[in-house]
C-alpha cells in the first residue's frame, strides 16, 4: 500500500476575471484526503467549496499550486491526460448531472464504464438492484437513481484494497 495520499492541494490558488478585475475564489489552499477517510467541506455560499470540488477533480486548473492526485502533478498535464486521470482516480457525483435523455440510467454507467475501458456492468455487483431499477426509468426523471447508482459505484474497491474512486457533491 502507498504511502501517497491520494489527493493533496498544496497552496492552490484559483483567480477568476471578474470584468475589469480578478476574484479570486481559492487563496493558498492546502488540502489532503487520506485512503479510508472522509472529508467535508462546509461554508457559507460563495465561500469556494465549488470552486474546491472542481479544482481537486481537475475540472478547473488552478491560477497556482499543486494538485496531486496519486502522487501526480496534475499542472503539466494536457487535456488529454487529465481527462484519463479523472477516469481512472476521481469519481464525481454531480449534484446535477449532465445525462442523455435518450438513455436510461443503466446505460448512462454503461458509457461511463466503455470511456474507462472497462466491461459494460452495469447491472453486476454491488448496487446492481438500484442500477437494475433505473433501467426503467429515463432522462432527468432517473438523476436520482442515477446518483445511487453512480454512489455505489465508486464505493468498489480495487484488487489493491484502495477504493476506486472518490466521491464529492
Amino acid at each position: 500500500m502507498s504511502s501517497t495520499a491520494p489527493l493533496s492541494l498544496v497552496n492552490v490558488t484559483l483567480d477568476y476575471p471578474d470584468g475589469g478585475s480578478t476574484t479570486t475564489a481559492l487563496d493558498r489552499v492546502s488540502l489532503t484526503a487520506h485512503a479510508g477517510r472522509l472529508v467535508s467541506l462546509v461554508g457559507p455560499s460563495g465561500s469556494g467549496k465549488s470552486s474546491l470540488l472542481a479544482t481537486a477533480a481537475t475540472l478547473v486548473r488552478p491560477t497556482g499550486g499543486q494538485v496531486l492526485i496519486d502522487g501526480t502533478d496534475t499542472n503539466g498535464l494536457k487535456e488529454k491526460d487529465l481527462a484519463a486521470l479523472r477516469r481512472s482516480k476521481v469519481g464525481i457525483i454531480f449534484q446535477q448531472p449532465n445525462l442523455l435523455p435518450s438513455l436510461t440510467a443503466a446505460e448512462q454507467l454503461i458509457i461511463s464504464d466503455h470511456l474507462r475501458g472497462k466491461p459494460a456492468r452495469a447491472c453486476q455487483g454491488r448496487g446492481a438492484a438500484r442500477r437494475r431499477r433505473a433501467v426503467r426509468q429515463r432522462g432527468q426523471a432517473a438523476a436520482p437513481a442515477l446518483r445511487r447508482a453512480a454512489a455505489a459505484r465508486e464505493h468498489r474497491t480495487r484488487p489493491d484494497g484502495q477504493p476506486e474512486g472518490a466521491a464529492g457533491g
